[in-house]
């Protein structure tokens, strides 16, 4: 496409080694004391205390004499001619997607080695973002690189307590040492909106880990290509076309509805699943996204250049420049280029801002009406003319191939039988069926999937329980308003579900629970491996989801729900009898 612009990527090291990843290591792995012999590990924390704030001190003058300079530089251009220039701040993501053909990463590089030699002060990484600080390689056995980068490497990943067919995790582990203290801020923001993000189109955020050494990422495992890769291998129709922009639409009007926006739409940043031609597609690389609040200006000029917005460029922007982007993409997928090109990115921008779309090609022919004005709709440069992600679903050109994109009859009947019967449940339940459903695979997530699209009436991603008696009442059955109450209630009250709360509500238990998938589920809670699910284990169970720890008194009344006793913990037994109602229990696990 001539033009390329590389910044924004995670260059791949030339030379790749391979690490033993998959021998866990003893706790003496990560205290060395072979660096310190004579002092003990809260002596070496006070020491790199002591060093950080030397280190800051020094970045302090550092920052006086760069402010001088500074100060001087201003001065200087107060007395020269304002010149325009719009150029982008290409941030690099630590999270970004940089999976390549393991072929071509030649396995022995010295960017793979574990730093045993260095020691990171564990006061810099509190954060409000939970990670549970253990050794990874106690829970995953790695298996084959997948691609690297300046931060770390992304490798594939099975959980050792498994049995086959054990699912497939892509782990991204990122070295602490060359993180800075921007770059960990940066991380600490995409974990935060990552893992709050629980959509079929948003690539899927499992668990968080830390080290002495790496932050480890476990995601969604995807095979498939990225979209700009699949464009130039294959010739796309007008409806394969319309199914992916109506997907990343589906994917957007989420993140906006939770007062997310991306900021960085473009086909490298959107995958498929697995390389089958009818795979889902997933929405990836969150590093410059912004949490948002309505009417909020943003003011940041970052993204990629040919796909950015030119409110962006301009400096005063919302969430619908994510909008023009995809605009951008449409385009792109139909006339096989960029609607703006340049010599190099301030002629670029300076097309984007001023110059209008030629949409004269004699490509448009081989397509409908509704594609051409679906595109010239988003990209109209006054983005208050521009719709929400929401109204662009409604556009008559996905509603000219996917009339019955609520089709209910694609549901299987299991799922209404379901939702009509859900009983509550404690949190411990809960928890087993979300390790459970993050166990599924991409195809038997696909009837989910259906149901959620046809469920989803607002295009938001979620269920709304108000709208479950008209669903109901189309299908000639209905729904009582106790069961809807009783949805409500087992998920603190909400008035819609998430995907993963909507999949726990439509589960088959008698399907899904197994007693291999229960002693596997335990294994995984039973963090301290002791047989015994206690307080302790429930903290980092919460920690490795990414979330807060919880106050000591709530996690004594979550497994008191389950077993009253003084120590404060659930046995085997105890935890296999939860299921007895479901699954038939051994009789060693019997109360």
């Amino acid at each position: 496409m001539g033009n390329e612009i590389t910044e924004g990527k995670i260059s791949l090291p030339q030379k790749e080694k391979e690490i033993d990843m998959n021998e866990p290591k003893s706790p003496e792995f990560y205290f060395n004391k072979s660096i310190f012999p004579n002092l003990e590990k809260s002596n070496i924390k006070n020491l790199f205390q002591e060093s950080l704030k030397k280190q800051k001190n020094k970045t302090f003058s550092e920052q006086n004499s760069k402010e001088e300079s500074l100060k001087k530089k201003e001065t200087t251009e107060k007395c020269q001619p304002k010149k325009e220039n719009y150029d982008l701040t290409l941030k690099t993501s630590l999270f970004e997607e940089n999976i390549e053909n393991p072929k071509n990463i030649n396995k022995k590089s010295e960017n793979n080695k574990l730093e045993e030699n260095y020691v990171l002060d564990e006061s810099s990484l509190e954060t409000s973002v939970g990670s549970l600080e253990m050794d990874i390689r106690e829970i995953y056995k790695f298996k084959d690189l997948l691609g690297g980068g300046h931060f770390g490497t992304v490798r594939s990943a099975f959980r050792r307590f498994e049995k086959p067919p054990c699912k497939l995790f892509a782990i991204k582990s990122i070295s602490k040492k060359k993180l800075t203290d921007n770059n960990l801020d940066d991380l600490i923001k995409e974990v935060d909106i990552i893992s709050s993000l629980d959509h079929p189109n948003i690539i899927k955020f499992y668990e968080t880990y830390n080290d002495q050494f790496y932050f480890h990422i476990v995601m969604e495992l995807c095979r498939g290509k990225d979209l700009l890769s699949r464009m130039n291998k294959e010739k796309m129709n007008e409806k394969l076309i319309a199914s992916i922009i109506m997907k990343t639409l589906h994917a957007i009007s989420y993140c906006h509805s939770k007062g997310i926006t991306h900021r960085d739409l473009k086909p490298d940043n959107i995958i498929f699943e697995t390389p089958d031609l009818d795979s889902d597609i997933k929405l990836i690389d969150f590093g410059l996204s912004k949490k948002f609040k309505n009417s909020q200006k943003l003011h940041s000029v970052l993204g990629t250049p040919y796909y950015v917005a030119p409110e962006v460029l301009r400096k005063e922007y919302n969430e619908k420049c994510d909008l023009w982007s995809i605009g951008v993409i449409t385009y792109l997928l139909i006339i096989g280029d960029v609607p703006f090109k340049g010599k190099n990115n301030n002629d670029i921008f300076n097309k984007i801002i001023n110059e209008n779309i030629n949409y004269d090609d004699p490509k448009w022919n081989n397509f409908s009406n509704e594609a051409k004005n679906f595109v010239k709709l988003l990209l109209q440069k006054d983005f208050n003319k521009r719709p929400s992600a929401q109204e662009a679903l409604n556009h008559n050109w996905f509603l000219s191939f996917f009339s019955k994109y609520h089709n209910f009859v694609l549901v299987e009947p299991n799922i209404f039988i379901a939702l009509k019967n859900y009983k509550p449940c404690n949190l411990i339940k809960k928890l087993v069926y979300k390790y459970i459903i993050n166990t599924m695979g991409h195809t038997e997530l696909k009837k989910y999937k259906t149901a959620l699209y046809a469920f989803d009436y607002a295009h938001n991603g979620y269920v709304d329980l108000c709208e479950l008696n008209k669903v109901f009442e189309l299908l000639k059955t209905d729904i009582s308003e106790e069961q809807i109450k009783i949805l409500s209630n087992a998920f603190e009250g909400k008035k819609h579900l998430n995907y993963s709360e909507f999949i726990m509500c439509c589960l088959n238990l008698k399907e899904v629970i197994k007693i291999e998938k229960l002693e596997s589920a335990f294994r995984y809670f039973d963090i301290n491996n002791d047989g015994f699910i206690d307080t302790s284990d429930i903290k980092k169970v919460m920690l490795r989801f990414g979330k807060k720890i919880l106050n000591e008194d709530d996690i004594k009344k979550i497994i008191m729900e389950v077993e009253k006793n003084e120590n404060y913990c659930i046995s085997k037994k105890d935890f296999f009898n939860l299921f007895s109602n479901i699954v038939d229990i051994p009789e060693e696990y019997q109360i």
